[in-house]
């Protein structure tokens, strides 16, 4: 993540290079975006930056398909992150789970503070996923906030049809799709691809989607840190899921902006209604 994705991301829009006079000048229904990621092992192939900085360059280029007069604001990101099952290897930075969640309620309680109403999580790392969700609620009814949460995973989109059936189901870190972003995103940090390594699974038990789950670190199954088979990504398919997930991101982001939840459609449906 070099000066010029910052300055790039500043324009008009990242929060910590304006002065408090111009914050002061905002609308207060502006929407404002955390990114937090995560410093942890990708493999061989992937840098421990990984998950920040896609949720980085994811953001940076949302924001600039948004019109100027969209008042949405990037924060810096958070970049350590709860990635304790993957602790064994060098170089990951991990913080457990109050810590993170300490770090995101002040910094959400300072929005409130100066008066704004708003706050997208955009989450980069799946370490973080349980605890996000606690504090999300947690934030909201302590400081009134209106707090959104996206998976950055969740915006690719990507179609089964173009995985193997194996790295569908167990593709959990650093595999094909991850790669394939990474190679489109950040090409220059991207190294030689690993061959596959896949955890185990029978028809009830897995570690992410079967119907019955177990706890998991990376070394239990993997020497190299890779959870999938990042050897099929390609530069084509990571453009062609990157982008998508970049269109998808802004057209949330707009829908975020004008959420009014007190003006919803949501109501009481009285028994026997429609």
């Amino acid at each position: 993540m070099d000066v010029s994705t910052w300055m790039s991301l500043a324009s008009d829009r990242y929060l910590p290079l304006m002065t408090w006079q111009r914050v002061a000048a905002l609308s207060r229904d502006s929407l404002f975006v955390l990114p937090i990621g995560s410093v942890e092992q990708h493999g061989p192939h992937l840098p421990l930056l990984t998950d920040t900085l896609t949720v980085v360059h994811t953001l940076e280029a949302a924001l600039h398909q948004l019109p100027k007069e969209r008042p949405v604001y990037a924060l810096p990101p958070i970049a350590y992150a709860n990635s304790i099952e993957h602790a064994a290897f060098p170089g990951t930075l991990t913080i457990d789970g109050e810590t993170l969640q300490k770090t995101v309620m002040g910094i959400g309680e300072s929005l409130a503070r100066s008066g704004f109403h708003k706050l997208l999580l955009l989450n980069g790392h799946g370490g973080n996923t349980a605890i996000l969700k606690e504090t999300a609620r947690r934030l909201h009814l302590s400081s009134g906030l209106v707090v959104f949460s996206i998976a950055c995973g969740s915006l690719w989109e990507v179609d089964p049809n173009e995985l193997s059936e194996e790295e569908a189901r167990l593709g959990l870190h650093a595999g094909q799709v991850e790669t394939s972003i990474a190679m489109a995103a950040f090409p220059e940090w991207v190294g030689e691809l690993p061959q596959a390594m896949l955890p185990p699974e029978d028809a009830w038990i897995g570690p992410e989607h079967a119907p019955v789950t177990y706890a998991w670190a990376s070394t239990d199954w993997s020497e190299s840190g890779v959870l999938g088979d990042p050897s099929q990504a390609s530069l084509e398919m990571g453009r062609r899921w990157f982008n998508h997930g970049v269109q998808r991101l802004a057209e949330c982001l707009s829908a975020c902006l004008s959420w009014d939840p007190s003006r919803s459609s949501n109501r009481l449906i009285e028994k026997g209604g429609a």
